[in-house]
């Protein structure tokens, strides 16, 4: 009965390091999961930084795939994005991503985005889920 126990703990929680998929939106030509890096998630009080991933699917070029460092203030109900990365064959040298500037300020979670998508994953728990708007 343990064993059958610890196996469904196992197959319900994301392996550290996994990528967990949030959401799902198109982006060029298909849909590309977005995803976040389980391992990446830091909490302080009621800020979470996280890194996520997506895709953008272009019809004859190679697909970059892009990587968002944000922080997202689960009480405040608000998300920057510290870091952006473009990971693709195209870039120069190839093994390098290409840093895209950021913006530096903090702005409001839109209902239905995929900071809000992330969010909802994100700010679980009594002591994050508590807005002050």
């Amino acid at each position: 009965m343990l064993l059958l126990l610890s196996a469904f703990a196992a197959a319900s929680a994301p392996a550290r390091g996994a990528w967990v998929e949030f959401d799902r939106r198109p982006a060029g030509w298909d849909n590309s999961p977005y995803e976040y890096d389980s391992a990446s998630i830091r909490r302080d009080g009621s800020r979470v930084r996280a890194t996520y991933r997506y895709k953008f699917f272009y019809s004859g070029l190679p697909d970059p795939e892009y990587r968002v460092g944000i922080e997202v203030d689960c009480r405040r109900h608000r998300s920057f994005v510290y870091e952006h990365l473009v990971y693709s064959p195209l870039n120069r040298p190839p093994t390098r991503p290409l840093r895209l500037r950021t913006p530096t300020i903090s702005t409001r979670i839109v209902s239905g985005s995929v900071e809000a998508s992330l969010e909802q994953r994100l700010c679980e728990g009594p002591n994050l889920a508590g807005r002050n708007d």
